[in-house]
């Protein structure tokens, strides 16, 4: 006779669930037996965050953020305590009911703190075709210097 432990059978239907399974029957019945007007609620005014790339070369950082939509004039940047600031404030109509509301980039700020390397005085700041591009020169840093006794 041996000692072994078993532990206690799992219910087989729960098998190849996942995680979400239980819950997303739920949804699709939800979906499937219910008008679209009770299905699809009226989604709150947010704030969306403007997706950014960073890329840094030998000698300049490349920022980079993507405003479909957006014109030049309604974006603001600003630099203040080595902290660069680019964002949107636009009023909207306000006539407007969204059902499903994803995207605004109109009203928005991103907050980017400078590097010590970054040359502050020299940014410069270009938009084409709905992307910001906004280039911040690096300075070099003062390497060891060797001092000669006279």
């Amino acid at each position: 006779m041996h000692n072994t432990i078993r532990s206690p059978r799992r219910n087989r239907s729960h098998r190849n669930q996942g995680f979400f399974a239980p819950s997303f029957g739920n949804i699709i019945n939800e979906i499937l037996n219910s008008p679209l007007n009770d299905v699809v609620k009226e989604t709150p005014k947010r704030h969306t965050r403007p997706a950014a790339n960073i890329i840094k070369t030998e000698n300049v950082y490349t920022l980079s953020i993507a405003l479909p939509g957006v014109s030049k004039k309604d974006v603001q940047i600003n630099i203040d305590k080595n902290r660069l600031t680019i964002k949107s404030s636009v009023e909207e109509n306000s006539d407007i009911k969204y059902k499903l509301r994803e995207f605004n980039y109109a009203n928005f700020e991103r907050v980017f703190k400078l590097s010590d390397d970054a040359d502050i005085d020299n940014i410069s700041a270009k938009f084409e075709k709905g992307i910001l591009n906004i280039s911040i020169p690096t300075i070099k840093e003062a390497g060891p210097t060797e001092i000669k006794i006279k």
